[in-house]
């Protein structure tokens, strides 16, 4: 039988995971759970306003990935639906990291290290991959957010960081640290984040955090 591969557009798959309908909180949620079937016993999820600098990121403390699996984990649908998973594995698809930021940001990136290993980071830049039309799956972070990565992993030595910026709310350049409509609008979202986490993870949180 005769057939040709017809490789889906780059940039129109972008606009189509932007467009899904992933509120704030489940986009965090979804993280969450990827910290949780990674063994993490501690994870900080964190909002800082910075008008159109502002960020998110979720940290935890789980095994970490190798340098192959990062780059697995960050590729769309990057894992066959029959590999096997454990039975706490929601990311059935391989897509949940990758839709749920890219909802949120325009700027994805990844830190991770299992225990004794260096640290290995990719990121996604939504704009290059709109711009070339190509997949293109940096392999180092930009200087701003290397910047708060640096500071967020300083005392840690294994673990993931995944970290949001350029966020789609507020990346507008009407939008700055004094906005206060934006940063109401913010850790609104903040505080809805707070409470859909306690109503899903409410048995796994320390009743004394």
């Amino acid at each position: 039988m005769q057939y040709e591969i017809v490789n889906p557009d780059a940039a129109g798959t972008i606009v189509s995971l932007r467009s899904l309908g992933y509120s704030v909180a489940a986009a965090v949620a979804d993280l969450v759970d990827n910290s949780m079937a990674a063994g993490a016993t501690s994870i900080d999820v964190l909002f800082s306003w910075g008008g159109r600098d502002s960020w998110v990121a979720v940290l935890d403390d789980g095994r970490g990935m190798s340098e192959s699996g990062l780059r697995t984990a960050m590729t769309v649908a990057g894992t066959a639906v029959t590999s096997d998973r454990t039975a706490n594995d929601l990311g059935r698809f391989g897509m949940g990291l990758k839709t749920a930021s890219f909802s949120q940001a325009s700027e994805l990136t990844v830190r991770t290290s299992v225990v004794n290993s260096g640290w290995s980071t990719r990121s996604w830049d939504l704009d290059v991959v709109q711009a070339s039309g190509e997949w293109r799956l940096l392999l180092e972070a930009s200087p701003s957010s290397e910047t708060v990565l640096d500071t967020l992993l300083a005392e840690r030595t294994s673990g993931t960081a995944v970290l949001w910026r350029r966020l789609h709310r507020f990346d507008d350049h009407d939008v700055d640290e004094t906005d206060e409509v934006a940063q109401k609008q913010f850790y609104d979202e903040a505080r809805a984040v707070e409470s859909l986490l306690g109503m899903v993870f409410g048995r796994f949180l320390d009743p004394a955090g």
